[in-house]
């Protein structure tokens, strides 16, 4: 008995990231079903999902193994669930440390974490958990609401944690889709027009990188018929990234196509990124969503949906259009820290607390963006740190003025827990200490001095503007904040953004963020 509990539990962890893909659909057609006979355990049931999907995100995050580990791989806790391929059967494979030698090679769901994910799937899963609690319970169509946030956040996990090609490009799909869905369902009057350009930005950008993974895909199985023979065709995303590099300098016929194909498949890639991050001039898609969506659907957006194009510059374009990056890096930082200031001025003239959370996210989000193109490891752990701080914090305050999107709560004077939750949320904007903003300012401040750059020195400038416009508006946080919506709402929040800031370390050595072409090849 004691040693089938065991590898029980041993199948759980292994497999525990794509448990918490499959577990929120589960709950979601859960809801669905007993909302016909017992409306009251609808919202519990939701509940008890996604807190069980949090417990696994902290199962992933204590069996990750860190870098310096001897037991250390990129890509950790890897499992597959493959329909096309093998017979046609249906298989379910799973590792504690990724090989690559079980997965790919068929079309599939295949999953696994690397050190960016990590955080990422404790702030979402922490979030969601927030948001589904803030449901209120006399919504005409509970139900249907609290399963759309079910499978937004199984989407959002597949769309940050996937390593097919196809089951990517669905995943993002599916996530733009239903988080369509969830603005549009309720919020503020305007929110149907918002929903749609939501959905023509975003469907856009899901479409964009959907097709640059595919043609990847593609390109790779057409250079290796080429230079190697014949290969099955493979969507598993790590090999098809560590061999393509390889195959294209094999040959001059496969070199000639990999400069054509390369340029139009790192700008599709871009262009997606770009939108979903979302950087100036592409962002004011946000403004609207902000303005009308409910503010946990806002919230989720900005810890899941945003960070996620962060990864596909950091996973694809970096690694392996170099020369695209060459060409492009020092305009791109200009542009992030540019972009990041001006928003940050621009922030002086809103009137709404949470139109300015809204702002101070996309500021997040732009410098976050400049970071990444510097090229260091630590403009790496810099770009992630900062978006863990400054979108968390923003997401945290969304969801503490949370409410009907457009109204204001009134005030309760008496209420200092919540005016102590709204000061952490300042101290995540103004990089104070024990927070993910300061390591990450941290790491700006010391890549200025070491290096000199004058392009450290701009994204720097751009967090003065953000704390002078934070300051600024902590006149309108008091007006807008919600006293119901107190430390026993926000809990997973608070605590998974205070044990990032207060562990920093423990973050940076898993924020090595795997390119995918670190993976271990099969052969």
């Amino acid at each position: 008995m004691g040693a089938g509990f065991a590898q029980l539990l041993t199948t759980i962890a292994d497999n525990a990231v794509l448990l918490m893909v499959v577990l929120p659909l589960l709950g979601a057609i859960i809801v669905r079903a007993i909302a016909r006979f017992s409306p009251e355990a609808v919202k519990p049931t939701a509940i008890t999902n996604v807190g069980l999907n949090l417990a696994l995100s902290l199962v992933v995050l204590a069996n990750f193994q860190p870098l310096g580990s001897p037991e250390y791989q990129p890509w950790q806790m890897v499992s597959s669930l493959q329909w096309l391929g093998s017979g046609g059967s249906l298989s379910l494979l799973g590792s504690t440390l990724a090989t690559g030698r079980e997965v790919g090679g068929h079309i599939g769901i295949t999953v696994g974490v690397d050190g960016a994910a990590l955080p990422l799937l404790l702030l979402l899963t922490a979030v969601t958990l927030v948001a589904v609690r803030l449901t209120p319970n006399e919504s005409p169509r509970l139900a249907s609401r609290l399963s759309h946030l079910l499978v937004a956040q199984a989407a959002l996990v597949a769309t940050i944690t996937a390593l097919d090609a196809v089951f990517l490009s669905f995943s993002a799909l599916l996530a733009a889709g239903v988080l369509t869905l969830l603005i549009g369902e309720s919020g503020g009057t305007d929110r149907r027009p918002a929903a749609r350009r939501f959905a023509l930005t975003q469907v856009s950008s899901a479409l964009l990188v959907g097709v640059a993974v595919v043609g990847l895909a593609i390109l790779h199985w057409w250079m290796s018929i080429r230079v190697a023979g014949a290969p099955p065709l493979t969507f598993y995303l790590p090999r098809i990234a560590l061999r393509l590099p390889k195959l294209a300098l094999a040959n001059q016929a496969a070199l000639s196509v990999w400069e054509t194909m390369s340029f139009v498949l790192g700008l599709l890639l871009l262009l997606g990124a770009l939108l979903r991050v979302p950087l100036a001039p592409m962002h004011h898609w946000f403004y609207s969503t902000s303005d009308q969506a409910d503010r946990g659907v806002t919230a989720m957006i900005v810890a899941g949906w945003m960070p996620s194009g962060l990864l596909v510059v950091t996973r694809f374009i970096l690694p392996l259009f170099t020369k695209l990056v060459a060409d492009l890096s020092a305009r791109f930082v200009m542009w992030s820290a540019l972009a990041a200031a001006l928003l940050a001025l621009s922030t002086l003239a809103m009137t709404s607390w949470p139109r300015r959370l809204a702002a101070y996210a996309l500021v997040g989000s732009c410098l976050a963006f400049g970071c990444l193109w510097q090229g260091t490891d630590a403009g790496t752990s810099a770009s992630l740190l900062l978006m863990l701080g400054l979108n968390g914090s923003a997401a945290l305050g969304l969801l503490l003025c949370s409410g009907p999107a457009g109204d204001a709560s009134p005030v309760d004077s008496a209420d200092r827990r919540s005016d102590a939750l709204n000061s952490w949320v300042v101290a995540g904007l103004w990089a104070l200490p024990l927070t993910a903003t300061f390591s990450g300012f941290w790491l700006l401040m010391q890549q200025s001095f070491q290096t000199g750059s004058s392009d450290t020195r701009w994204l720097l400038a751009a967090f003065v503007m953000l704390a002078w416009s934070v300051l600024d508006g902590r006149r309108l946080m008091v007006d807008a904040r919600n006293p119901a919506v107190n430390w026993k709402t926000v809990w997973p929040v608070v605590l998974a953004l205070l044990a990032i800031g207060i562990a920093p370390q423990f973050v940076v050595t898993r924020l090595q963020t795997a390119t995918l072409t670190e993976a271990v090849d099969v052969d």
